[in-house]
């Protein structure tokens, strides 16, 4: 007869699928010209099959915790300066945007009119948005936690938040519209007004996490995917390929998202933020070649070295007398005895502690006269050979030809 067993078997047609991706976030630092290969594990733990598509959406992101990073900050009035960056309170992970005096923690110091600039961002997509995290205890109604932006490099700008004061309640999230601005490329401004120098003994405006959502649908020139695509099964995973390419790239901080879509019923969308810092590592320069009497003091040169972020480390290395000497400093001194070719190798570091090297040759002349010795008297009779023996004469370096008359 027919085996009907595989009808009691329960086929569920409704079975869903459930999206896991590893790592949630990409943070790399590289050099310029290098490329960096990363891995995304997509997971499938649902019993339904997973179909996935990633595409990248460009993403304007601070944290803070590249130092000041193309923000700019600037005063009216004459008053001080107080937005600076600070460790004392933040957002995440160690350090925000803090207009206030560090050493008092207020800022009762007169009148304060301070500006915190963001660099230039291109606002490309249909909604774009701006957030970020704030904490502030102010005067309240009369000092503003103002947000501007200005389409036009600062000539004018608009008002995107004008009434926030008195006590935030600890950290929050704020969330500003910036639709009106779409095509544009603008700049955000976070403004501190106190409008007079009294009752300022409060601890200010703090600023942290700010990003800039919906700059435009695009492929950056620095990172790829592959596949872009792709089918999972049910509890299983497939590795996704993110390649980072820096051999186009300056210093600088690239940020970028990952969208990944897929048909899992409660988590369609996901976002992977990809955070690039770009190192420019030194150019070490020891300069051209030294040639010098013996016993002369030769100064090094390490002065056509580079780095964008300034050299910290100057060291050269080279073997005088069968030992090994280290000097350290941009331009340090050296007295050579010994005549000979000297390989001198400089080694610059940066204060992301990147390095190069480069080598100068030093040549020290000998001046050093040998001393010839002819040997004792001798004594011989008409027609006897006699053998001369200059081996006691001595030189420095070596003795190149011996000469008798």
């Amino acid at each position: 007869g027919t085996n009907n067993n595989w009808l009691n078997d329960s086929i569920d047609i409704t079975a869903e699928s459930d999206i896991e991706i590893y790592p949630q976030e990409l943070n790399l630092t590289m050099l310029t010209g290098e490329v960096v290969l990363e891995n995304l594990t997509i997971s499938n733990d649902g019993l339904g099959t997973l179909y996935y598509n990633i595409t990248e959406i460009a993403v304007f992101s601070e944290d803070v915790e590249r130092g000041t990073n193309g923000w700019t900050n600037t005063t009216d009035n004459g008053s001080s300066n107080l937005w600076h960056i600070t460790t004392s309170d933040f957002n995440s992970p160690s350090h925000a945007w803090w207009c206030a005096d560090e050493a008092t923690g207020n800022y009762d110091v007169g009148w304060i009119s301070n500006h915190l600039i963001s660099p230039p961002v291109e606002l490309t997509g249909p909604s774009p948005s701006l957030s970020f995290w704030e904490i502030f205890e102010t005067e309240e109604d009369y000092d503003l936690c103002i947000v501007e932006i200005t389409t036009d490099g600062g000539y004018s700008w608009d008002n995107l938040r004008s009434n926030a004061s008195g006590d935030s309640g600890g950290w929050r999230e704020t969330e500003l519209d910036l639709g009106p601005y779409t095509g544009n490329t603008v700049q955000i401004r976070f403004y501190f007004e106190t409008y007079d120098e009294v009752y300022n003994n409060y601890t200010g405006w703090k600023i942290d996490d700010i990003r800039i959502e919906g700059t435009g649908e695009e492929e950056s020139t620095w990172l790829s995917v592959a596949p872009d695509r792709g089918i999972v099964a049910p509890i299983d995973e497939e590795n996704v390929t993110v390649s980072l390419n820096a051999s186009l790239l300056s210093a600088g901080h690239y940020q970028t998202n990952l969208t990944v879509r897929s048909n899992d019923p409660n988590e369609g969308t996901l976002t992977i933020p990809v955070n690039l810092t770009v190192l420019s590592p030194p150019v070490a320069d020891a300069g051209p070649d030294i040639t010098v009497d013996q016993h002369s003091m030769v100064i090094f040169d390490g002065s056509g070295s580079a780095d964008d972020k300034g050299v910290v480390n100057w060291s050269w290395t080279f073997v005088h007398d069968d030992e090994i000497v280290t000097l350290y400093d941009v331009a340090p001194s050296f007295t050579f005895h010994m005549a000979g070719v000297y390989k001198v190798t400089l080694q610059v570091e940066d204060m992301d502690r990147n390095i190069d090297t480069d080598v100068l040759l030093v040549t020290v002349r000998d001046i050093t006269a040998p001393i010839a010795d002819a040997g004792p008297d001798q004594v011989a009779d008409t027609g006897d050979v006699v053998f001369f023996n200059g081996n006691g004469s001595s030189d420095n370096v070596a003795i190149v030809n011996y000469t008798w008359f």
